[in-house]
Order: structure tokens, then sequence, then C-alpha cells
């Protein structure tokens, strides 16, 4: 240490210390800007959360409104990619006489590499059966060991960019799985939001059950109107048959 250097810095203090008054200034000056664009970030977000849960209100209150099925888990997922907007967006259901899901419906991002859906092993079903809430994927190194067994199976998701996985449980059974990707903003799916999607996928079962009633009773109709036709036609030949045995006799 030379008396160059501790001059140099002397002066470096007398510098700062001249200078610390004008950068107080223009820290205080600069407070009010700050919060002002503070202030409108936390607008921008607010609108925005406000706008996907208007979205997702009014998806809520159009889906009971379809009767086929296919049609209604492609709006759900179709929509959900564009509101929230999500990576992509698939729905897994459980048919009758089965354990497994399959997929009903999936829709990849226009922004978001396409992908295809992912796979919802049966172990995997078994425990969202069992949980009955939500699997945030991000957060399941903080469960231990209840998910140790399934690990390989949640770093496929993570790397097919899973996010969320929502179970849908009627009558106590596991009926179908929502499962959702990353958004695309990168934020997280917030506790709110989830509720949100929660509500949401419990009037999509509704309206699902309801759209497979609707299908049902459609092939009871199109099965009785071909039993009908059928009775017709033997009723018509019986008649002919009466007739022409009635001409023979005649004759």
């Amino acid at each position: 240490w030379t008396s160059h250097d501790a001059d140099r810095g002397r002066s470096v203090a007398q510098m700062m210390a001249d200078d610390a008054p004008v950068l107080c200034l223009a820290f205080l000056l600069a407070l009010p800007l700050l919060a002002r664009v503070g202030t409108t970030l936390d607008r921008v977000m607010l609108r925005r959360q406000r706008g996907v849960r208007d979205a997702l209100v009014a998806l809520g209150n159009a889906l009971p409104q379809h009767l086929d099925r296919q049609e209604l888990a492609n709006q759900l997922t179709g929509a959900l990619v564009t509101q929230i907007p999500a990576a992509h967006v698939s729905l897994h259901v459980i048919e009758d006489g089965s354990d497994d899901l399959h997929v009903l419906a999936h829709c990849t991002s226009d922004r978001a590499p396409s992908t295809d859906a992912p796979c919802i092993p049966v172990d995997l079903a078994a425990w969202l059966a069992l949980s009955a809430r939500p699997l945030v994927v991000e957060e399941t190194a903080f469960y231990g060991d209840a998910l140790a067994s399934l690990k390989t199976m949640i770093d496929a998701l993570e790397q097919h960019r899973v996010s969320l996985l929502m179970p849908l449980i009627i009558d106590g059974r596991l009926a179908a799985v929502l499962c959702l990707g990353d958004k695309l903003s990168g934020e997280i799916y917030e506790q709110d939001e989830i509720q949100l999607l929660e509500t949401l996928l419990k009037g999509a079962g509704v309206a699902l059950q309801n759209a497979r009633l609707y299908a049902d009773l459609e092939r009871q109709l199109a099965e009785l109107g071909r039993t009908q036709n059928q009775l017709t036609q033997s009723a018509k030949l019986a008649a002919l048959g009466e007739l022409a045995a009635g001409i023979a006799r005649f004759y």
C-alpha cells in the first residue's frame, strides 16, 4: 500500500462523498416513478388474471350446452390452451369396464412445440384416485417417500412439460384426469387458479355425464326404431302371406 494508492483511495472516497447528496436526490426523485411502474404492473397482472378467470367462467357456463362428448372435450382443452395460456392440455378418461386412462382430447398451443398427449400410467392414476386432489408436478419433491415409487413417471411428466394433473372423481371413483402443461408465461399455477380449474372440471364432468346419457338415449332410440321397422316389416310379410293364402283358397 503506497502513498499514491492512499491518495487515490482518498480521492475516490471524496468523490463518493461529494456525489452522495446527488445520488440520494436522484433516488428520492425516482421513487414515485418506481412506485407508478410497480402499480401499473400490478394492475396489468390483476387485469390479466381477471381476464383468465372470466374466460374460464364463461367456458364453464358454455360446456353444459354441448351434448356431444368429443366436441365438449375438444372445446375444453382448446379453450384452456388459449385462455391460460398453456403449452398443451389433454383430457384423459376412463371408460366403463376399464381401469386405464385414454386420451379423449388433446390440444397444443401454436406458440409451443407440437407434442403428443402425455401418458398417465395406471399407478399414477391410482394415486390420483386415492388422493382425490390436484398434483402440482413441481411440488412433488416435497412429498418425500409418498411419491418415491412414482419418481420415474413424474420425471417423464416433467420432460413432457406437464405442470398440473387434476383428477375428476365421480361417485367415489376416478372418471377422468385433466392434464395441463406449463404456462407460456413461465408462471406457476396459483392456488386460486387451481380452485377455479377444479370447479370447471367438476362442471365439465357433469356435462360429460349428460353427453354420455344423451348418446345412450340416442342409441336406444335408434335400436327402438330398428326394432319397430323389423316388426312393421314382419307385419307386412304376414299380411302378404295371409292375402296370398286367401287368394289360393279362392281359386
